[in-house]
């Protein structure tokens, strides 16, 4: 098929970072991936889409390349559960392991709702720290998330442990 690009989003008309959308576009393609493998999709729409590399960001689109009608499609078909971890991937740009690994410390649903994105692993130091604002469709899906589950992470396991890349295989 041609090649595709993806139109990224913007916060407050500023571009979002190349590697914020690359993430976002990774753990959709991962997704669709397992989704056809295990026959719950046909095709992978996001195979061979790429982001610009002259022009990284558009501050005339408030959305991905997926318009609102089709995140609805998408997230109405699937499990509550699921839905509200796409919701949350959708709204933030997070990494797939960026999700796995927040903790409930890190979520602050105050005034203004962010999570705080810690790289590091373990006891060591953190490596680097941003924040990452919640609205709309994350800000509910995360909300509901820690509703629903007991555990520290906020993603985490039926046991409370880290996911992995098999929870959209099932």
């Amino acid at each position: 098929h041609p090649e595709r690009h993806i139109l990224v989003a913007t916060r407050g008309g500023t571009p979002l970072a190349a590697n914020t959308c690359r993430n976002a576009l990774n753990l959709l393609r991962a997704s669709f991936t397992d989704a056809c493998e295990t026959g719950r999709a046909h095709t992978n729409p996001f195979r061979g889409m790429k982001i610009p590399r002259a022009r990284t960001a558009r501050s005339d689109d408030a959305w991905t390349f997926l318009r609102i009608d089709e995140q609805t499609n998408l997230i109405q078909r699937m499990p509550r559960a699921d839905a509200r971890l796409v919701e949350f991937a959708i709204g933030t740009g997070m990494t797939q392991g960026e999700q796995w690994a927040l903790r409930r410390m890190h979520v602050h649903l105050d005034r203004e709702p962010y999570v705080d994105v810690i790289l590091g692993s373990g006891d060591r130091p953190a490596l680097s720290k941003r924040s990452v604002p919640l609205f709309g469709m994350a800000l509910r899906a995360v909300r509901e998330q820690m509703e629903t589950s007991p555990h520290e992470r906020v993603w985490a396991s039926s046991r409370g442990g880290a996911q992995g890349r098999a929870r959209f295989s099932q």
